[in-house]
C-alpha cells in the first residue's frame, strides 16, 4: 500500500518523469549504440554540450521562478531580494503572481531571441563537422538544425514548468513531462529503426517539446486564475530588480556548471576525437540519469521546503531534509557501483558501436560526480531560502577547471581531465556548500551529516519493525 501511496505523489511522478525524460540514456540506448556510427554518437553528444550551454542564457530566473511563486502562493505579501517575507494572508496573493508571470514571458521571449542567434554562431565555430558538413535530409547538420528549434522553442517556454511546481502541482507538471516524453521515446525509436539515425532523435525530441509546452499552457490557463496581460516597463524592470540579486546569483551558478561540463565534452572532442568523446558522453548521461534519479527524493520537496520557512518551521524543514539527502547518497552510491561493475558487460550484450570510459576513468569519473552531486544537494537546500552564500566557488569552478582540464587531457588524456574536475571539487566547492546548509538547519557541518545519517537510521528501523509485526 505504502508503494502504490508514494507513486500516487509528486516524490514518485517525479522519479518516473525523470527517468523517462533521460530515457535516451537507458531506454533508446540499446537502439541508439545499435543504429547510430560511434563518430556521429560523438556529435550527437557535442550537440547536447552545445544545446545544454543556451541554458546559460536563463541567467538563474526559472529556479527563482518557482521560490517566487512558491512564496506569493503560500500568502507572501511581496517578493523579496534576500530570504522569504512572511505569510500575510490565507489566500495566495493572486495579483503579485499576476505580475510576476506576465514579467517572465516577456523576458523569456527576449532569451530566446539570444538563443537562436547563439546556435547560429555555434554551427559555423563551436561543432567540429570534419567531414560531416554536407546539408542533406538525414545528414547530422540537417538534424542539427532539427534540435537547435526544439532549443529555440523551449527557451520561449520554459517559464511554465516552475510555476506549475510552485503552486503546488508538481505531481501534475511531471505527469505532463511523462506524457510527452513517452510521445518522444516511441517517436525517435521508430526513426531510428528505420534508418534515421541522428534525425531520428532531434525529430523526437521537438515533438516531445511542442506537446508538453501545449500541455503546460493548458493547465496554467486552468489553475492560475490570473490573466496575463502586458506589463509596464516600469513594472517589469520593479519586478525584475527585486528577484534579480540572487537571480544574477543563481545565474552565475548555472553559467559555471554548463559551461564546464560543456567544455570538458568540448575539450575531448577537440584533443582526443570524436571516439572517445562518444565513450566520455555516455560514461556522462549515465552518471547524470544516476544525479537526477538520486537528486528527486530532495528537488520533491524544495517547493514544500520554501513555504515551510515562509511559516517558520524548522524542526519540520529537518524532518523533511535530512532523511531524504542521506537516502540520495545511499542511492548515488549504489547506482555508481551498478554502472562500474556491470555496465561495460551490458554494452557488449547490446553489441553496442561505443563503450565506456576505462575502468580507471570509470571509477574517478565515479568520485568526481559523487563530490558534484553532494554539492547540488546541498544548494538545492541553501538556494531554496532565497540565499545565494556560495557565488565564489562557482566562480573558482569556472575560472579554473577548463583551462585545468585542457593541460589534464593535454598531458594526461581523459585521466588528466577528469582529474582536474575532482581536485576543485574535493578542495573547495563541496565544503563550502555543506557548510551552508547545515547552518540554514542550525546544526554545525559534523553535526548536520550526523543528524542526516540518524535520521535514515531511524526509518530504517521503523521499516524493520514493521516488517517484523507482518510476518
Amino acid at each position: 500500500m505504502k508503494f502504490i501511496q508514494y507513486f500516487h505523489s509528486a516524490t514518485g511522478w517525479l522519479a518516473i518523469a525523470l527517468f523517462l525524460r533521460l530515457g535516451s540514456g537507458i531506454l533508446l540506448l540499446p537502439l541508439i549504440l545499435r543504429y547510430v556510427p560511434e563518430n556521429q554518437l560523438g556529435l550527437w553528444y557535442v550537440f547536447l554540450s552545445v544545446g545544454n550551454a543556451a541554458v546559460m542564457i536563463d541567467l538563474g530566473f526559472s529556479k527563482t521562478a518557482i521560490r517566487s511563486v512558491s512564496a506569493l502562493w503560500a500568502g507572501a505579501g511581496q517578493l523579496t531580494a534576500q530570504g522569504v517575507a512572511l505569510a500575510d494572508r490565507a489566500m495566495p496573493n493572486y495579483g503579485g503572481v499576476r505580475d510576476l508571470l506576465a514579467a517572465m514571458r516577456l523576458l523569456y521571449l527576449l532569451m530566446a531571441l539570444v538563443v537562436a542567434l547563439y546556435l547560429i554562431i555555434a554551427d559555423y565555430f563551436l561543432i567540429p563537422w570534419g567531414a560531416v558538413s554536407d546539408l542533406t535530409p538525414n545528414s547530422p547538420r540537417f538534424a542539427w538544425y532539427v534540435y537547435a528549434a526544439g532549443q529555440v522553442v523551449t527557451a520561449y517556454t520554459r517559464w511554465q514548468i516552475p510555476v506549475l511546481s510552485g503552486i503546488g502541482k508538481m505531481r501534475l507538471s511531471q505527469q505532463y513531462v511523462a506524457a510527452s516524453t513517452v510521445i518522444y521515446l516511441g517517436t525517435a525509436a521508430f526513426l531510428l529503426v528505420i534508418g534515421y539515425e541522428l534525425l531520428g532523435i532531434a525529430i523526437g525530441q521537438l515533438v516531445q517539446i511542442v506537446l508538453g509546452r501545449i500541455l503546460f499552457a493548458n493547465a496554467l490557463k486552468r489553475f492560475v486564475p490570473v490573466s496575463l496581460t502586458r506589463i509596464s516597463l516600469s513594472k517589469l524592470f520593479s519586478i525584475v530588480s527585486t528577484i534579480w540579486p540572487n537571480t544574477w546569483r543563481h545565474g552565475c551558478m548555472i553559467l559555471s556548471g554548463t559551461l564546464v561540463a560543456s567544455t570538458n565534452t568540448l575539450i575531448v572532442a577537440n584533443q582526443l576525437g570524436l571516439e572517445q568523446a562518444s565513450r566520455f558522453g555516455l560514461s556522462q548521461q549515465l552518471f547524470g540519469l544516476l544525479e537526477q534519479l538520486a537528486g528527486i527524493l530532495v528537488a520533491a520537496k524544495i517547493a514544500d521546503l520554501t513555504a515551510l520557512q515562509v511559516q517558520g518551521k524548522l524542526d519540520a524543514m529537518r524532518r523533511m531534509v535530512l532523511p531524504r539527502l542521506s537516502a540520495s547518497w545511499l542511492l548515488f552510491s549504489a547506482g555508481a557501483f551498478v554502472i562500474i561493475l556491470i555496465g561495460p558487460s551490458i554494452l557488449h550484450l547490446l553489441d553496442s558501436k561505443t563503450s565506456l570510459l576505462t575502468p580507471a576513468a570509470l571509477q574517478l569519473f565515479a568520485a568526481e560526480r559523487f563530490f558534484q552531486f553532494n554539492q547540488n544537494q546541498h544548494v538545492r537546500l541553501v538556494v531554496a531560502t532565497n540565499r545565494i552564500p556560495f557565488l565564489t566557488g562557482y566562480i573558482v569552478s569556472m575560472l579554473l577547471v577548463p583551462p585545468l582540464a585542457w593541460l589534464g587531457a593535454s598531458y594526461a588524456g581523459i585521466m588528466g581531465l577528469i582529474a582536474a574536475n575532482f581536485i576543485v571539487q574535493w578542495l573547495y566547492n563541496n565544503p563550502v556548500s555543506a557548510f551552508h546548509a547545515a547552518n540554514d538547519l542550525g546544526f554545525g557541518v559534523m553535526e548536520y551529516y550526523r543528524a542526516a545519517i540518524m535520521s535514515l537510521a531511524e526509518k530504517f528501523g521503523r521499516l524493520k519493525s514493521m516488517c517484523t509485526v507482518v510476518l
